[in-house]
């Protein structure tokens, strides 16, 4: 028989966890690894009807691994949620991705409100990323900057941000279900969160890589974080049916 611990580190055990901790009414979007996902659509799990989808076959990504695979110099891979994510400043919230990144020439977005007000990208360098939402720009630095914790070439990772709720609205960054510590402090809860396209900023800043997973939690609340275990729950998740460990991996 598994017990507690055992059965919650299951891959099954993980999926009944996931499907009960996150209802509809706080998950604006839930895109899964090989569920639903094809190159002209993938479906959102969320109970929002919340669809990526992109009807230009020439603006398509490629179906790979159970999920998408985009290319920077194509300049045109992207997709469009059918109900934009919107989120009220100060509240707290968690994005998560399972991404691999191929190549970092420059700044990737990885999503955006389809301009330049609202972002989360991938800074170039290979050490940062960058929110921007409603014209306020924070960057989340790991460490000193100089950690090289996205690199190409290192296979899928889970990359999760959360905001917590108020007025400070600290930002924190999680690789792989650890939390990454900042020699600086990020924050930002002056802006709202919009969000309506995956894999391009304004008509530039593609992604390059490939994109499996893509979840987001808004607790709706300007009081209220998201809770330890609701957060570890979600990573954990993540990590299991990647084969992911939980741990941040040897860079150097």
């Amino acid at each position: 028989m598994i017990r507690g611990r055992q059965r919650y580190k299951t891959h099954t055990g993980m999926v009944t966890q996931h499907n009960n901790l996150f209802p509809s009414s706080i998950i604006p979007v839930n895109l899964r690894w090989k569920d639903r996902c094809t190159a002209a659509s993938w479906g959102d799990h969320s109970g929002n009807s919340n669809h990526a989808s992109q009807s230009t076959t020439a603006d398509q990504a490629e179906l790979s691994g159970g999920g998408l695979d985009f290319e920077s110099d194509d300049s045109s891979n992207h997709y469009d949620l059918a109900v934009a994510i919107d989120i009220d400043a100060t509240h707290s919230f968690a994005m998560a991705f399972v991404c691999e990144i191929e190549s970092m020439t420059g700044t990737m977005c990885l999503v955006s409100v389809g301009g330049t007000a609202h972002t989360l990208e991938f800074v170039n360098g290979k050490d940062k990323m960058r929110i921007k939402f409603d014209n306020s720009t924070t960057t989340i630095t790991p460490g000193d900057g100089t950690l090289n914790d996205f690199l190409q070439g290192q296979g899928k990772f889970v990359i999760t941000i959360v905001r917590d709720a108020g007025a400070t609205g600290n930002i924190h960054m999680y690789k792989n279900g650890v939390l990454m510590a900042q020699d600086s402090q990020a924050s930002n809860s002056a802006g709202n969160v919009e969000l309506n396209t995956i894999g391009v900023r304004n008509s530039d800043r593609y992604f390059d890589g490939k994109l499996y997973d893509f979840i987001v939690i808004d607790t709706g609340s300007s009081v209220t974080d998201i809770s330890g275990y609701t957060l570890s729950a979600m990573n954990s998740y993540l990590c299991a049916k990647h084969g992911i460990s939980e741990e941040r991996p040897d860079l150097s």
